[in-house]
């Protein structure tokens, strides 16, 4: 069973694809990612 730590680099690198393809990432679009101040501060986030 993997980690806290491996689950968070998993979705971390799941956000990183998903923003290379798509433009923000899914979690951030419905506006519940946890990261949502990191992608903030970052300029990457957009609520719709």
């Amino acid at each position: 069973m993997e980690t806290i730590a491996e689950i968070e680099l998993a979705l971390d690198l799941w956000n990183r694809l998903w923003w290379a393809a798509n433009g923000p990432c899914a979690l951030c679009i419905k506006g519940d990612c946890p990261n949502w101040e990191r992608c903030r501060k970052r300029g990457i986030y957009r609520i719709y």
